[in-house]
């Protein structure tokens, strides 16, 4: 189940506020302008781990804006990214793949 409204969903809400309100107020939720589902959603998925270029682009910002309106969401992952420096981080689907087709070529 996704979180997300689909397409129709947000332009009906644009379309018609009223609706908009509607569907907040069916579902509990106090009264917000449909612009807020735009927070929410960078909040979200920065809170995830989405990389910070790829929200960006898919929201029509700058890295820099996500940085600065919402780097709390962004957390302090000092330690994963010293590993990756150490060799120690996950290794890309690519890198696996390779090193799987590596060890299993010298089996008969």
């Amino acid at each position: 189940m996704s979180i997300l409204p689909s397409r129709s969903e947000i332009r009906l809400a644009l379309a018609d506020p009223h609706e908009w309100h509607r569907a907040l107020r069916a579902l509990n939720l106090r009264p917000r302008k449909f612009y807020a589902t735009r927070h929410a959603f960078i909040s979200l998925v920065l809170t995830r781990g989405a990389r910070i270029k790829w929200v960006a682009e898919y929201v029509g910002t700058s890295v820099e804006m996500i940085e600065r309106h919402y780097g709390r969401y962004l957390g302090a992952d000092t330690a994963s990214q010293l590993a990756l420096l150490d060799g120690e981080g996950r290794e890309s689907p690519r890198r696996a793949e390779h090193r799987d087709s590596s060890r299993n070529s010298g089996r008969t």
